[in-house]
């Protein structure tokens, strides 16, 4: 589970109960990316063409296509369930009907 890949810590400058950001430990990258991957495309109803996930040592992108912001923002929330301290960067494209 996530509890294994990312290590969540507090920030050394904040006060209690201010944000917490979360490190992704590197060696564990391709099974979070795996996981992430797997939890995006549940939550999207499959919906995201070609998506890839890339992971950072803070941060996690996502990239992508798909019809809707809506299934945008459904990828956005998949990741948050898995790691709601990470930081996040939604590249996914949102492409309009041509017609």
């Amino acid at each position: 589970m996530p509890a294994l890949v990312a290590q969540t810590m507090s920030s050394p400058y904040s006060d209690l109960g201010a944000r917490r950001r979360t490190s992704l430990m590197q060696s564990h990258y391709p099974r979070l990316r795996e996981e992430l991957e797997r939890h995006v495309l549940a939550r999207t109803g499959r919906r995201i063409r070609d998506l890839t996930i890339e992971l950072c040592s803070e941060r996690v992108i996502l990239r992508g296509h798909t019809v809707s912001y809506y299934v945008k923002q459904l990828a956005q929330h998949g990741v948050r369930d898995l790691l709601p301290h990470v930081r996040l960067e939604n590249a996914i494209v949102v492409e309009g009907n041509a017609n």
